[in-house]
């Protein structure tokens, strides 16, 4: 739910959009659904203008369901909330960013989180690449942990893209002379991609090489090769 705000409100809902699926399906299931995310960069401080409050709005508009909010997202006044929702209910906490501890994978920030709910579903393949509380830290706390229809759906075509990296790229995707690259933390190579879309050569061991703490990113090399490439990572802030 790292959505742009214009005057206090959604200035585009894409990414609640895409999480709508998951959602609807616990809440159809009867689940009593916590949904926990983080809004800019506050930088483990309160931001008046990153409250997620305008989310919970935006949200209960495309769900046609109210959406409660809850201005802390750990502690006695979020766990009230919690412990006062219905089944087919929902509960969006406040920005978690809005504490040091998420971004530090604190343990104790990440046990509070936990004590929540019952099960974990992680559907931010955005931010799934980075050691948050809320990403890594929680889940040792769950017996489950799932990914949620929205982080299957890009899996699933991500691998297809390390399966064959040219899908998708058209003939006249980049100027003569430019290459495009995927690079994988998942996988060591990369594979160039020439204007005509088919893929040239690879380069064993080159994520070990670089080093890049990224889940994967897009590579463009200019003429004159990595002096002169441009890197585009695949993340969600």
């Amino acid at each position: 739910f790292n959505v742009p705000l214009v005057d206090g409100a959604v200035g585009d809902d894409a990414r609640i959009q895409a999480a709508l699926p998951t959602l609807r399906l616990l809440l159809e299931r009867g689940a009593r659904v916590v949904c926990a995310s983080h809004l800019g960069r506050p930088k483990g401080e309160v931001d008046e203008s990153l409250r997620m409050a305008p989310v919970a709005r935006r949200l209960e508009e495309l769900l046609d369901t109210p959406v409660a909010c809850v201005e802390e997202c750990v502690g006695p006044e979020a766990e009230q909330a919690v412990a006062a929702l219905e089944p087919g209910q929902l509960l969006l906490l406040e920005n978690l960013r809005f504490h040091p501890g998420e971004t530090k994978n604190d343990p104790d920030f990440a046990r509070e989180l936990a004590r929540h709910g019952d099960l974990y579903v992680n559907d931010a393949f955005g931010t799934a690449h980075r050691a948050h509380a809320s990403t890594v830290g929680v889940t040792a706390h769950f017996d489950q942990c799932a990914a949620g229809l929205l982080m299957g759906q890009e899996l699933e075509r991500l691998g297809g893209l390390l399966a064959n990296p040219a899908i998708g790229v058209q003939p006249n995707f980049a100027p003569d002379g430019l290459t495009i690259g995927v690079f994988s933390g998942i996988a060591p190579f990369l594979r160039t991609i020439d204007a005509s879309g088919s893929a040239n050569y690879d380069m064993p061991n080159f994520a070990p090489m670089v080093g890049m703490p990224l889940y994967w990113c897009v590579v463009v090399l200019g003429p004159s090769g990595w002096n002169n490439a441009y890197t585009d990572t695949y993340e969600q802030n």
